[in-house]
């Protein structure tokens, strides 16, 4: 039997030049947009000081009405900034994908409550060691594992982001947020259940799980910061840290090869 396609992880050490990398991304995004931006932030694991990430910047974009592209894409489309990933069933969400600079706006209406998760991730992480090493330990014990699409190893952190979620959530009084897809469940290989105790986060991550499905042939993957519903309808392009095109691309090739080996 042939191997199974395998899509390797690159998860780097923290670079101090992101938060300056971002700084320069958002001075184009505002010179575009002015008054139009009602929330500009850095979000995913290259926002947080001291945590491995994949090395592409996620940015926060929040509007008036995400759907009235008219308003805002033109601007963007027109400062190098090309629209690649279209959700109007997840939030109306919208992706664009920087020029030169590795890094994907992630585009939001005012009150969507996945804004208030991403940032409530990212601040506790930024607060906490504890979980930040969490995070970054299942992140490292998950990359090496062979994933048919970015998507699948996003996916699979499901458990880990939902947990420390959870215990931002508590500290401030309120039940946290969850996505649409956590509510249904993982499907993830290896996710992290609730670690409530130091002793429980300093656990070993245990045995790999079960590997995930292979994805359909022809279907485009999926990678944005958190969990999401497999659902998409754009042309094809992630909890970080969605795909750049060339790995799109890459995905694509090896969903190919994997799917002629098994026919």
């Amino acid at each position: 039997m042939a191997e199974e396609a395998s899509l390797p992880i690159r998860i780097v050490d923290y670079d101090p030049a992101w938060p300056a990398r971002f700084a320069a991304e958002a001075a184009r995004i505002r010179a575009a947009l002015g008054a139009r931006i009602l929330r500009l932030e850095h979000a995913g694991s290259t926002s947080v000081p001291g945590l491995g990430a994949k090395p592409v910047l996620d940015i926060l974009l929040v509007v008036a009405d995400s759907r009235d592209e008219a308003v805002y894409a033109p601007p963007l489309q027109a400062a190098s900034f090309r629209l690649t990933l279209r959700e109007p069933h997840w939030h109306e969400h919208r992706m664009f994908e920087g020029a030169g600079v590795r890094a994907n706006l992630h585009v939001f209406s005012a009150g969507c409550p996945e804004i208030e998760r991403m940032l409530v991730f990212r601040d506790w992480l930024r607060a906490h060691a504890a979980d930040r090493e969490l995070y970054l330990r299942a992140k490292r014990a998950l990359a090496p594992r062979p994933w048919p699409t970015v998507q699948d190893y996003a996916h699979a952190k499901t458990g880990v982001i939902e947990a420390i979620l959870a215990r931002a959530q508590a500290a401030r009084g309120r039940a946290a947020p969850r996505s649409a897809r956590a509510q249904r469940g993982t499907r993830a290989a290896g996710a992290l259940g609730p670690a409530p105790t130091e002793a429980k986060r300093s656990a070993d991550l245990g045995p790999p799980g079960p590997k995930p499905e292979r994805a359909q042939a022809g279907r485009a993957p999926q990678a944005r910061w958190g969990p999401r519903p497999p659902k998409r309808s754009a042309a094809p392009t992630w909890g970080h840290g969605a795909p750049s095109r060339r790995e799109h691309k890459r995905d694509a090739r090896r969903r190919r090869a994997g799917a002629r080996a098994h026919k």
